[in-house]
């Protein structure tokens, strides 16, 4: 984390010019890197929130008033050009590292800052930049936001509900498609005696299975009706046995045969010998 801080501060022209002022940056920074490890410590052991706040505030009380003595104090320790900044005039990254760190101590012990003067005019000063003022002016405006949309997270039984119930909802469906697959509906034959019993089904299923055959409209071309196994077997032996009686029969000649009358070829009669 403090070498991507080090190395953004390079880059945007925050880190100072020189070897001097390297050297406040690094101090600073290693001051408040320090601090904010015992800081982070304590939150970390603490459970609720009630012992939280107790354990911050006893730590303001034990490592606050060291911390914000020596930042007070450094421009004195490292005779550096006077000014609200640790460089003088100039901005670096370490005046916005203290900044956010003595924030978030600010919000703990509003009062906490009425003994530093030095703290407290370089505080406004960077307020008072133009474009960190945008910026801390965006973050005001959407933390507003924020909170103005909030709503109370759902509670634990509720959620338990809905899921048990989507839950429950999903195998019910599960199963009764199962047992639809497994327990196909039974063929309904259509008797005589039965059709008053089959309306009344009709009327009670949507879409019941009909077995019955349904007549089609006589077409102009014969269609092969299928006819049952018995029916077939006589059908065969009937055309087999009008064979075979034809078979016997005399042949009759043609019809055209019958009606065309003979023709016969006039022979011409052999000369007898006359005996004189």
């Amino acid at each position: 984390r403090n070498a991507i801080i080090r190395f953004l501060a390079r880059e945007f022209n925050l880190y100072g010019t020189g070897n001097c002022e390297h050297t406040v940056v690094d101090i600073v920074l290693e001051l408040t890197r320090r601090f904010q490890e015992k800081l982070f410590e304590q939150m970390n052991n603490s459970t609720t929130l009630e012992q939280q706040k107790a354990n911050l505030t006893q730590f303001l009380a034990d490592h606050a008033t060291d911390y914000l003595n020596q930042l007070e104090n450094i421009d004195q320790i490292l005779h550096y050009p006077q000014g609200p900044f640790y460089l003088g005039c100039q901005i670096s990254i370490a005046d916005l590292v203290v900044y956010q760190t003595i924030t978030y101590l600010l919000d703990l012990d509003p009062k906490l800052l009425s003994n530093y003067c030095k703290l407290l005019m370089a505080r406004c000063c960077l307020e008072k930049h133009p474009r960190l003022a945008n910026y801390l002016n965006s973050k005001k405006l959407k933390l507003v936001k924020k909170r103005n949309t909030t709503t109370s997270p759902p509670s634990h039984h509720s959620q338990y509900d809905k899921n048990h119930h989507r839950h429950r909802s999903h195998e019910e469906n599960n199963s009764f498609h199962r047992q639809h697959a497994e327990q196909s509906p039974p063929p309904i034959h259509m008797n005589s005696q039965s059709k008053t019993s089959s309306t009344s089904s009709k009327e009670r299923s949507p879409s019941p299975l009909i077995t019955e055959r349904i007549p089609t409209p006589p077409s102009k071309t014969r269609h092969k009706v299928q006819l049952p196994f018995s029916e077939a077997c006589n059908e065969n032996s009937s055309t087999l046995s009008g064979r075979e009686h034809q078979s016997r029969m005399p042949r009759i000649p043609p019809l055209e045969t019958i009606l065309s009358p003979p023709i016969h070829m006039e022979q011409k009669e052999k000369p007898t010998a006359i005996a004189i």
